[in-house]
């Protein structure tokens, strides 16, 4: 008889601790959050310190350049321009930066703007954050989580992008839409050298 009150006790316990460790890397649902990290100026000044202007430029997607990124990200890119931030010190440009917006639609909308800092010859440089609404999920502004894009360029792996609670949503939707602006990065570059 005891064994079974000791059995019970253990189960009753496990159903009411279990559920708060399945939710424990999310906030409550009242503390949806939407925060501002950094603007768009803010972000091109601390990214373009020294250069001595920063050029808008259009990167314009013909349909060779759109199947392209279809074949790498294995979803359809109808995208036609992209604006691209390049940096300049005198006549030489020192790195480049696009923006862009993910939003998934959940049970719990999640929105957030991004920028990706490029070098010079295509590789990512940096992945910020500027903007974020949502359920707080700490691995999406996380500087460990974001360095893992450091280096790529439009050939790398961004299957071996992974995050401490794992491959979330959020996750996986701003690993491909970084792959995505490093595939245009790439057109890019390409029809630079044309």
């Amino acid at each position: 008889m005891k064994i079974r009150i000791v059995r019970f006790i253990l189960i009753i316990g496990l159903f009411l601790y279990l559920p708060g460790i399945a939710k424990a890397h999310l906030l409550k649902d009242e503390e949806v959050r939407s925060k501002v990290y950094l603007t768009k100026e803010k972000a091109l000044k601390l990214s373009f310190p020294e250069e001595d202007k920063v050029v808008i430029q259009k990167i314009w997607l013909d349909q060779n350049h759109r199947n392209f990124i279809s074949g790498l990200t294995g979803e359809n890119f109808n995208k036609v321009r992209q604006k691209v931030y390049v940096g300049k010190k005198g006549k030489k440009t020192t790195g480049l930066a696009m923006f862009d917006q993910i939003n998934i639609p959940n049970q719990h909308p999640i929105i957030f703007k991004y920028m990706v800092i490029f070098q010079p010859e295509g590789k990512i440089k940096k992945v910020v954050i500027l903007e974020y609404q949502g359920l707080q999920r700490d691995e999406i502004v996380s500087e460990e989580f974001l360095s893992q894009f450091n280096g790529k360029d439009a050939n790398s792996d961004f299957q071996k992008v992974d995050s401490s609670q794992g491959m979330t949503i959020a996750v996986q939707v701003l690993t491909k839409e970084v792959l995505k602006l490093a595939a245009i990065f790439h057109t890019y570059l390409a029809n630079l050298k044309k």
